[in-house]
């Protein structure tokens, strides 16, 4: 298995990666592996009897309900977490 550690990113704790869509999909922090994905944590669905706080984020029953990491009612950087580690297996098959 192959083991790796961020050390030092230049004075910064993290570094977010720009995938498609512009979005942020990896992540590299101090002292974690390289190959983190970075996401927001999901936690389902709006229910009906949530309209309220969901409004609070511009949503509406039934939309994807996300943890609010920092409670500012906005979806940002700062709520990403680490989704999983990469650390993909590599194979070579080779037909004849």
């Amino acid at each position: 298995m192959n083991r790796n550690k961020v050390l030092d990113l230049g004075g910064l704790d993290n570094l977010y990666a720009i995938g498609g869509n512009n979005t942020y999909n990896a992540v590299l922090k101090v002292g974690q592996p390289l190959g983190e994905f970075a996401g927001y944590q999901f936690l389902g669905t709006w229910k009906s009897g949530e309209a309220t706080q969901a409004a609070l984020y511009g949503n509406k029953p039934g939309d994807a309900k996300y943890l609010d990491v920092n409670g500012d009612h906005a979806f940002t950087a700062a709520d990403y977490r680490a989704a999983r580690k990469c650390d993909a297996e590599v194979h070579l098959w080779v037909y004849q």
